[in-house]
Protein backbone atom coordinates (compact mmCIF):
# COMPACT_ATOMS: atom_id res chain seq x y z
CA UNK A 1 0.00 0.00 0.00
CA UNK A 2 1.24 3.20 -1.19
CA UNK A 3 1.60 6.28 1.29
CA UNK A 4 1.98 9.81 0.34
CA UNK A 5 5.06 11.32 1.91
CA UNK A 6 5.68 15.24 0.89
CA UNK A 7 4.64 17.92 -1.80
CA UNK A 8 6.30 15.59 -3.90
CA UNK A 9 5.71 12.20 -5.42
CA UNK A 10 7.07 9.87 -7.77
CA UNK A 11 4.94 8.53 -10.27
CA UNK A 12 5.71 5.46 -12.07
CA UNK A 13 4.65 3.82 -15.29
CA UNK A 14 1.60 1.78 -13.53
CA UNK A 15 0.62 4.94 -11.54
CA UNK A 16 1.51 3.82 -7.72
CA UNK A 17 3.03 6.73 -6.05
CA UNK A 18 6.61 6.26 -4.69
CA UNK A 19 8.39 7.76 -1.86
CA UNK A 20 10.49 10.72 -3.19
CA UNK A 21 13.60 9.11 -2.16
CA UNK A 22 13.33 6.58 -4.07
CA UNK A 23 14.16 7.24 -8.12
CA UNK A 24 13.85 4.21 -10.14
CA UNK A 25 14.64 5.12 -14.04
CA UNK A 26 11.72 6.20 -16.24
CA UNK A 27 9.65 7.80 -13.48
CA UNK A 28 8.20 11.20 -13.67
CA UNK A 29 8.55 13.91 -10.39
CA UNK A 30 5.47 15.89 -10.19
CA UNK A 31 4.46 18.40 -7.89
CA UNK A 32 1.50 17.98 -6.42
CA UNK A 33 -0.82 19.07 -3.33
CA UNK A 34 0.04 17.75 -0.23
CA UNK A 35 -2.03 15.54 2.08
CA UNK A 36 -2.38 18.35 4.55
CA UNK A 37 -3.10 20.95 1.72
CA UNK A 38 -5.92 19.25 0.25
CA UNK A 39 -7.42 17.54 3.38
CA UNK A 40 -7.99 21.00 4.31
CA UNK A 41 -9.27 22.32 1.41
CA UNK A 42 -11.80 19.68 1.73
CA UNK A 43 -12.74 20.26 5.25
CA UNK A 44 -12.99 24.24 4.59
CA UNK A 45 -15.60 22.77 1.33
CA UNK A 46 -17.68 20.84 3.20
CA UNK A 47 -17.94 22.49 6.53
CA UNK A 48 -16.92 19.46 9.09
CA UNK A 49 -15.18 19.35 11.87
CA UNK A 50 -12.25 16.30 11.51
CA UNK A 51 -14.19 14.51 14.21
CA UNK A 52 -17.32 14.64 12.07
CA UNK A 53 -15.43 13.52 8.54
CA UNK A 54 -13.86 10.31 11.04
CA UNK A 55 -17.55 9.99 11.86
CA UNK A 56 -18.86 9.85 8.21
CA UNK A 57 -15.14 7.84 6.78
CA UNK A 58 -13.96 5.64 9.74
CA UNK A 59 -10.48 7.03 9.55
CA UNK A 60 -9.53 7.52 13.26
CA UNK A 61 -9.59 11.44 14.33
CA UNK A 62 -6.08 11.18 15.46
CA UNK A 63 -4.75 10.07 11.74
CA UNK A 64 -6.89 12.41 10.35
CA UNK A 65 -5.56 15.34 12.55
CA UNK A 66 -1.66 14.37 12.06
CA UNK A 67 -2.41 14.30 8.02
CA UNK A 68 -4.37 18.28 8.18
CA UNK A 69 -0.89 19.06 10.04
CA UNK A 70 0.90 17.62 7.61
CA UNK A 71 2.73 15.52 10.39
CA UNK A 72 1.84 11.98 8.59
CA UNK A 73 0.29 10.97 4.93
CA UNK A 74 -2.85 8.96 4.69
CA UNK A 75 -2.73 5.85 3.00
CA UNK A 76 -4.78 5.02 -0.03
CA UNK A 77 -7.47 3.52 1.74
CA UNK A 78 -8.07 6.01 3.75
CA UNK A 79 -7.79 8.79 0.82
CA UNK A 80 -10.50 6.37 -0.59
CA UNK A 81 -12.71 6.32 2.57
CA UNK A 82 -12.42 10.33 3.04
CA UNK A 83 -13.25 10.70 -0.41
CA UNK A 84 -16.40 8.45 -0.12
CA UNK A 85 -17.61 10.31 2.78
CA UNK A 86 -17.33 13.65 1.12
CA UNK A 87 -19.30 12.36 -1.76
CA UNK A 88 -16.06 13.23 -4.16
CA UNK A 89 -14.84 10.23 -6.80
CA UNK A 90 -12.10 8.17 -5.02
CA UNK A 91 -9.97 8.71 -8.46
CA UNK A 92 -10.56 12.29 -8.32
CA UNK A 93 -8.76 12.54 -4.40
CA UNK A 94 -6.22 10.45 -6.03
CA UNK A 95 -5.44 12.62 -8.60
CA UNK A 96 -5.53 15.69 -6.34
CA UNK A 97 -3.00 14.54 -4.03
CA UNK A 98 -0.34 12.74 -7.21
CA UNK A 99 -1.27 9.02 -6.41
CA UNK A 100 -2.90 9.18 -9.80
CA UNK A 101 -1.71 11.56 -12.99
CA UNK A 102 -4.02 14.44 -13.92
CA UNK A 103 -6.57 13.69 -16.41
CA UNK A 104 -8.08 16.10 -18.79
CA UNK A 105 -10.81 18.12 -17.15
CA UNK A 106 -13.50 16.26 -19.70
CA UNK A 107 -12.53 13.11 -18.46
CA UNK A 108 -12.55 14.39 -14.29
CA UNK A 109 -16.13 15.50 -15.57
CA UNK A 110 -16.68 12.38 -16.45
CA UNK A 111 -15.51 10.10 -13.76
CA UNK A 112 -17.38 12.36 -11.92
CA UNK A 113 -20.73 12.00 -13.70
CA UNK A 114 -20.15 8.27 -13.37
CA UNK A 115 -19.42 8.32 -10.11
CA UNK A 116 -22.45 10.14 -8.99
CA UNK A 117 -24.76 8.10 -11.69
CA UNK A 118 -23.63 5.23 -9.30
CA UNK A 119 -25.29 6.53 -6.49
CA UNK A 120 -28.32 6.76 -7.54
CA UNK A 121 -31.05 4.02 -7.36
CA UNK A 122 -32.07 2.40 -10.53
CA UNK A 123 -35.69 4.39 -10.54
CA UNK A 124 -33.51 7.70 -9.97
CA UNK A 125 -31.37 6.33 -12.84
CA UNK A 126 -34.25 5.82 -15.54
CA UNK A 127 -34.69 9.59 -14.90
CA UNK A 128 -31.73 10.93 -15.27
CA UNK A 129 -31.08 8.77 -18.80
CA UNK A 130 -35.11 10.12 -19.51
CA UNK A 131 -33.26 13.92 -18.97
CA UNK A 132 -30.36 13.22 -20.83
CA UNK A 133 -32.58 12.08 -23.99
CA UNK A 134 -34.90 14.42 -24.02
CA UNK A 135 -31.96 17.16 -23.81
CA UNK A 136 -29.94 15.87 -26.84
CA UNK A 137 -32.97 14.76 -28.83
CA UNK A 138 -33.35 18.83 -29.25
CA UNK A 139 -29.73 19.22 -30.33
Amino acid sequence: MSVVYDKFYLLSSDSLALPINSFPRGNILLSMKTIAEWLGDQLARSGLTQADLSRKSGVSTAQIARAVNGQRGLSEVSIKAIAEALKIPPEQAFREVGLLPPVPNRTEQSEWLLYAFDQLTDEEKKTVINIMEFYLSKK
